[in-house]
């Protein structure tokens, strides 16, 4: 479970700054989210260029990403729809909320439960993770 395992991220230490492997902490999620132990992540356009332009970036170290998928570690006192061990993919909201526990470049991400889908038998975590941002999601 979470308590012994490490939140090993892909941060950018700096402006325009490569990134570099550091630890962060695990999150607890809030009333309305998930916590999910990303087992793939989604690589987009957007990515690489918040990285080399800094744009949506409010604070460094900053973390990337927007698309994973992965098992539910634990959920918030409003989730229903979701129990730990739930195979689901997301939509990290990190480029919105400038949180950086809700961004996916990192092995523990909060995800909102309305930005949340379990996943069908017949999709594999690998082929989830590339879906989310062609799809539509939430912002509220």
């Amino acid at each position: 479970m979470a308590d012994q395992a490490k939140n090993l991220a892909a941060l950018v230490p700096a402006a325009k700054a490569e990134l570099v492997v550091g630890e962060r902490p695990i999150p607890t999620p809030g009333p309305d989210e998930v916590l999910v132990r990303n087992h793939f992540i989604g690589l987009n356009p957007i990515d690489w260029k918040r990285q080399l332009s800094g744009m949506f970036i409010s604070s460094y170290p900053a973390v990337l990403g927007t698309d994973s998928s992965g098992i539910v570690e634990s959920v918030g006192s409003n989730v229903t729809k979701f129990k730990p061990g739930d195979r689901v993919l997301g939509g990290a909201d990190g480029i919105i909320s400038q949180k950086p526990e809700n961004a996916a470049f990192q092995t523990y991400t909060i995800l909102r439960a309305s930005s949340t889908s379990k996943l069908p038998s017949n999709i594999s975590l690998e082929q989830a993770a590339t879906l989310t941002t062609g799809t539509v999601r939430p912002l509220n």
